[in-house]
């Protein structure tokens, strides 16, 4: 008897398995028709440096059917020699393979993919694509992954203890540090482009010398081609990475025709016996997370030159010598709120109660612009000592300035410009000095060339206007013989 309820509970223990299973393998569908979607057909990673691990991209694969589906496999098409790697809601998968993966009705599973390309041996981006395949209820359906492979000169916190030159064949990609010896000078040559990874710093201890010409500009920008939150590219955020820092006492920085964007600043440092010295000209240095450029007892020149968006102030000069002419400093930083002028000039310092003293040798500033959204910014500030002695010889002329009105002895013909109205306020001093975030398409990004009604047009003082007959794109100011403030001569 005992035998017979024994195998009774046996013979129900299986059929309820058997149910179970039954139950199961019903709420499968395998109805060909029934297929996934995706959220895109597409991966694109934009182009990527090889060698060096991607981000990670995503997409959404969706079940939109009344039952289940098992998808009976998940690959990359070209199997263990794939440059691509996966993981699809967790699962990882083995030989660049998974099997059986359920998605519940109405569900969705969560698709991570990587890459790392090997080197192209080609100067030029090499395009390379790959199919991933899911395979449902005998369905073959497939998702592109697609990338631009770039072969770069990799710097990892290099030191360059001789005089070196880089050029325009490969990009050069720099993480940590990329050091200038003291004595040494990194030259760049026209079209060199710079990628600079989260957080590198370029250190001159030494000098750089940077060569671009109006049609081969140099580029030192953040090493990330993909986009960030509402569809923004990360080129177009700043703090992408750190700094550079030019601190050789005796240091001889030229760049031409550079532009930097998407760091933090260029930050100069002197003493009050020899001032280093750098010379920016036709350079665009745009979207730093603090000062465009702040020098300290350094020799500062700036002409042609477009220095805009930055969180602290675009030019801010500590005591030493500053040449400024025909350039455009526009402030319009979005990303945080800023307190700093768009150019702040001061002869001293005060740190806990003591005065530091930064005499200003010479500071010129001649037919530029000085703007922004903040109510002043212009801020001159100088002292004296207790025997009257700290120098601050300064001229400004010839400039439209964004400020209330003041009075000095060191200002000539300078055209105000001021509002109470603070944040939101259109002017039309530049073509666009806005963009939408919101909805950004790149079209409508900032651009700091003259509006066609600008207070900038026609009142530049001409033999200023004659040492740099040329704007920063190479238009020739002096064609109509009324040229224009800034960095942009505005053409009929």
């Amino acid at each position: 008897m005992k035998y017979l309820i024994k195998n009774i509970v046996i013979f129900g223990i299986v059929a309820a398995i058997f149910s179970l299973s039954s139950c199961i393998n019903d709420k499968f569908s395998n109805d060909p028709s029934h297929k996934l979607t995706f959220s895109a057909d597409t991966l694109s990673f934009d182009t990527l440096f090889s060698t060096i691990p991607s981000y990670t991209a995503e997409l959404m694969i969706y079940n939109r059917n009344n039952k289940a589906l098992k998808i009976s496999s998940v690959y990359l098409e070209n199997g263990t020699n794939s440059v691509f790697r996966f993981n699809l809601d967790g699962f990882v998968p083995n030989a660049n393979l998974l099997k059986n993966i359920e998605i519940a009705a109405h569900d969705s599973l969560f698709l991570l993919v990587e890459v790392t390309f090997k080197e192209n041996t080609s100067n030029l981006p090499v395009y390379i694509a790959e199919n991933l395949v899911f395979i449902t209820n005998g369905n073959t359906q497939k998702i592109v992954l697609e990338a631009y492979s770039q072969d770069a000169v990799v710097l990892r916190n290099k030191t360059l203890t001789e005089n070196t030159t880089f050029t325009s064949e490969k990009p050069y990609l720099v993480f940590g540090n990329l050091v200038i010896a003291e004595g040494k000078t990194l030259t760049l040559n026209a079209g060199t482009r710079i990628f600079m990874h989260k957080n590198a710093n370029i250190i001159a201890n030494g000098n750089i010398v940077s060569k671009g010409t109006e049609n081969e500009r140099v580029t030192i920008r953040c090493d990330r081609f993909d986009l960030a939150y509402t569809n923004v590219p990360y080129d177009y955020l700043p703090a992408q990475w750190g700094a550079i820092y030019l601190q050789n006492e005796t240091g001889e920085n030229i760049f031409k025709n550079t532009t930097i964007r998407s760091g933090s600043g260029i930050i100069l440092y002197g003493n009050s016996i020899i001032n280093t010295k750098l010379r920016l000209e036709n350079c665009i240095i745009h979207n730093m997370s603090g000062f465009g450029v702040i020098s300290q007892f350094g020799n500062l020149e700036i002409i042609n030159t477009e220095i805009s968006n930055c969180g602290s102030s675009c030019v801010a000069v500590f005591g030493g010598k500053l040449k400024m002419a025909h350039s455009t400093i526009a402030n319009y930083f979005y990303w945080a709120t800023r307190k700093d002028p768009a150019v702040f000039i001061t002869n001293f310092y005060v740190k806990d109660k003591i005065l530091h003293q930064f005499p200003i040798y010479s500071a010129v500033v001649e037919n530029s612009i000085i703007f922004g959204d903040n109510k002043d910014e212009l801020v001159l500030k100088d002292t004296v000592d207790a025997n009257g002695k700290i120098m601050f010889n300064l001229l400004i002329s010839n400039c439209l300035i964004k400020a209330q009105k003041f009075e000095r002895p060191e200002l000539e013909n300078i055209i105000w410009s001021y509002s109470a109205i603070q944040f939101f306020k259109t002017d039309t001093v530049f073509e666009n000095p806005t963009v939408n975030w919101g909805n950004f398409d790149g079209k409508s990004y900032y651009n700091f060339q003259l509006a066609e009604n600008s207070r900038a047009k026609d009142v530049a003082n001409v033999q200023v206007a004659a040492q740099y007959p040329n704007d920063l794109l190479g238009k020739n100011r002096l064609a109509d013989s009324k040229p224009d403030l800034g960095a942009y001569e505005k053409q009929e």
